[in-house]
């Protein structure tokens, strides 16, 4: 997914607290904390618990998006639409919108 701006977690969790009206706590954590957090039962990663190799591999992601891998800003999908993009919080806040009415 591409936008007209690049955008942090940190910038998601600003959105997401925004739109549901609540706080919401965005932390780093270490890769060994987030892999005995996620080694626990009724967590939800899209995986299966107790995979530590899996997890420890995955949690590089974050880090990756910290150093700014993901920051990139591309005017192919604008160009294969042929129009605007929508910004995220727009999106999300359309989202949520419909999916309360519902």
């Amino acid at each position: 997914l591409t936008g007209s701006t690049s955008i942090t977690i940190s910038g998601v969790s600003e959105i997401f607290a925004k739109i549901l009206q609540r706080p919401i706590t965005f932390r780093v954590v270490s890769v060994n904390d987030y892999v005995e957090q996620h080694k626990q039962p009724h967590t939800t990663p899209p995986y299966s618990i107790g995979d530590e190799d899996f997890l420890r591999k995955w949690s590089t992601t974050f880090k990756a998006l910290e150093r700014g891998e993901a920051a990139v800003v591309d005017p192919l999908l604008q160009q294969i639409l042929g129009r605007e993009l929508v910004p995220l919080q727009e999106t999300l806040t359309k989202l949520f919108q419909s999916d309360q009415s519902s």
